[in-house]
């Protein structure tokens, strides 16, 4: 009896003891054959996650989707800070491809804001809301003192993002209106469950074998998401994948029109904090690629398929916003679709999607980036409000 109990700790720890070595030798084979996956995001305590610093191709040491930048600015250049989402993050094109970098370029090149050289810095994040970006305008951006403040919002999920009911995320800020007061509700952060992915992201950071599971995971996620949004939004007659189409309805359901109305307090706080401290805001408005798809009979169905006339809603609200609050907004979707149904060109797609959807393509983002400076440009012949 003695001898059967003391065999079963040593049993136990060459159990363990196996499957450790197993893992090590995993561990040590793929750093071996150089496989390396660090995920892009990871975990962050004030805007639920951002970009990790220093992905090889994709982000710089100040977790970035940008070239190397500094917090300072030795060089006296003319700063711009473009906030947004995964239209601005663009991690389907090179980073030069993105339409901050061709901006940057472009605005260099035609010698806006003087003889002063011009940075465009790219604080953009997939998967953000208002509500996220307006957090980094004030942990992030303002320490690298920016001269002018843009943001780039998609109307496709950004109204969505800003509403815990619509988003149904957790893992994320939320901002609420009370007595027509923003008030910010982060306790996702207390969570448990947070704190497991705080400490995973951690270990899948220095572990090749973590990241390759954590990889296989993400991938599975990823096709059953797609799997169900196609299949719910199929069902529902409402077109692209990824985006909610209920923002061009001009009378929303109340969860909407809630979500709609925080939306627009973000961005006048944006707008208030920037004048505070003497930088010009504005905004740009990102088109699905519905909206400017080569066909211009694409938009047009889509429109009687949600049984509204256009799908201008959202623009209009927005510059609405704009005129009231006093900060320009530049409309890039109709400009874009004029030239996709001039020049027969989808600026959307991605690989291994449908033709003419998803995020912009290096041609799309090329066309934002010229529209956009044509319209820095000009408002820098402006006086200021």
């Amino acid at each position: 009896m003695r001898s059967s109990v003391t065999r079963a700790p040593t049993a136990l720890l060459l159990v363990v003891g196996s499957i450790f070595a197993t893992l090590m030798l995993l561990e040590g084979g793929l750093r071996l054959v150089g496989y390396s996956a660090t995920p892009v995001v990871e975990p962050d305590p004030v805007r639920g996650w951002s970009l990790a610093a220093n992905v090889p191709n994709m982000t710089n040491s100040l977790g970035l989707r940008d070239r190397e930048r500094t917090v300072a600015n030795p060089n006296a250049s003319f700063r711009i800070a473009i906030l947004g989402d995964s239209m601005a993050e663009a991690v389907q094109v090179g980073r030069a491809e993105t339409f901050p970098a061709v901006l940057e370029t472009a605005l260099n090149r035609q010698g806006c804001f003087g003889a002063r050289p011009i940075e465009v810095l790219n604080f953009a994040v997939q998967g953000y809301g208002t509500a996220q970006q307006y957090l980094t305008l004030s942990h992030q951006v303002w320490p690298f003192a920016p001269d002018v403040v843009v943001l780039a919002f998609f109307p496709g999920n950004d109204v969505r993002d800003n509403s815990h009911r619509l988003k149904g995320s957790v893992y994320l800020p939320f901002y609420t209106l009370e007595s027509g007061q923003l008030k910010l509700d982060a306790s996702f952060g207390n969570q448990w469950s947070y704190r497991v992915r705080t400490f995973g992201a951690k270990l899948i950071r220095h572990s090749r074998l973590a990241q390759l599971a954590n990889q296989i995971r993400f991938n599975l996620k990823a096709r059953l998401r797609a799997h169900t949004d196609r299949g719910v939004t199929e069902a529902a007659g409402l077109g692209e994948v990824g985006v909610d189409n209920l923002v061009f309805v001009p009378s929303p359901p109340p969860e909407w029109e809630a979500a709609w109305q925080v939306t627009e307090a973000l961005i006048s706080q944006m707008n208030l904090d920037a004048r505070l401290r003497g930088v010009p805001f504005h905004l740009a408005i990102l088109g699905t690629a519905g909206e400017t798809h080569p066909d211009p009979a694409v938009a047009s169905a889509l429109a009687a398929d949600i049984n509204v006339s256009d799908l201008t809603y959202p623009r209009r609200r927005i510059a609405s916003l704009g005129n009231s609050r006093g900060f320009p907004v530049v409309d890039l979707v109709t400009p874009l679709a004029q030239q996709a149904a001039e020049q027969n060109l989808c600026l959307h797609g991605e690989p291994g999607g449908a033709p003419c959807t998803g995020h912009y393509t290096a041609a799309g983002h090329k066309a934002v980036a010229a529209h956009l400076a044509a319209h820095l440009c000009g408002a820098e012949k402006v006086p200021a409000n």
